[in-house]
């Protein structure tokens, strides 16, 4: 069977991912606190393994963002990407906590480096994770918009990491109107919004179908530990067939066909599942 599946949201055991907590404690704690065994790329911490793994659930390409504030730096998954160029796709981020801390014309250069003239096909942003509090930022700040700007005129999707109970206050701090916002005041500019906008499912929902340029990313909420999911499965089958993107969140988690099977167990269609596995990463990345 032709390797078709993207995996937008993975993080690969290469260069500077090894050396963050990830790959030394914190996934092997995560699985064990939800009862997943470990995959054999987590334990081995081999890239060999990664593509035996991937290869056996017909994952075609990994997709894997830089996180310059955590030490995973932009030059490291542009390796990556021109290591491996038929599995793994980069994406690139700001340098700093929060746009302001460089500066947006050092964020603009970023996208000209690394995506524009680079290897990378997007842009990560992070308003609410961040290692300090004081560092949050809102998405719809007006001085972020030159970077909107330059990014919807050069086609540059942006990748949000947006929900979830990761970031400290993050009931304010990913309150869907935000992002919506922006999305309302820049139209072509292609957003993916992974995490979902959890634990405001109905209204980032509503958002994605208001707004053609906004996409979810479910990965890692589209699972039954995750209240509401019930929500995204729906969606995924009939309303957001064509907005909703997977990611495995891999290492955390359980291996790429365990998270593949759940897809399915939890009753996404046949109709929708190719459009949620790879059709709509297709479209977003440009491939």
């Amino acid at each position: 069977m032709e390797k078709r599946i993207i995996d937008f949201r993975n993080r690969p055991p290469f260069g500077d991912f090894l050396k963050g907590d990830m790959y030394n404690g914190y996934a092997l704690e995560y699985n064990a606190h939800w009862g997943d065994a470990p995959s054999k790329p987590l334990l081995e911490k081999t890239m060999e393994s990664m593509l035996e793994e991937m290869d056996a659930d017909d994952v075609r390409y990994g997709v894997a963002a830089s996180r310059p504030w955590a030490g995973v730096s932009n030059e490291s998954v542009c390796e990556m990407a021109e290591q491996y160029p038929d599995r793994f796709i980069a994406l690139a981020a700001i340098n700093g906590e929060n746009p302001f801390v460089k500066g947006i014309d050092d964020a603009i250069a970023v996208v000209d480096k690394f995506i524009l003239n680079g290897p990378c096909k997007g842009l990560c942003l992070e308003p609410g994770f961040v290692p300090d509090v004081k560092y949050s930022w809102r998405p719809d700040d007006e001085r972020v918009y030159p970077l909107y700007e330059y990014c919807q005129k050069n086609h540059v999707m942006i990748n949000y990491t947006w929900g979830n109970i990761g970031a400290k206050n993050f009931i304010e701090l990913y309150k869907p109107e935000y992002i919506d916002r922006v999305a309302a005041d820049f139209p072509d500019l292609v957003m993916v919004l992974n995490h979902a906008g959890w634990p405001y499912v109905i209204e980032h929902l509503g958002i994605a179908i208001a707004r053609e340029n906004v996409y979810l990313g479910v990965d890692d909420v589209l699972m039954p530990t995750m209240p509401g999911y019930e929500l995204f499965v729906t969606a995924t089958n009939r309303a957001l067939k064509e907005k909703m993107i997977w990611g495995s969140c891999f290492p955390r988690g359980p291996g790429l066909k365990e998270n593949v099977q759940a897809i399915r167990d939890m009753g996404v269609s046949e109709e929708a599942f190719p459009y949620l596995m790879w059709l709509n990463a297709e479209k977003v990345l440009g491939l």
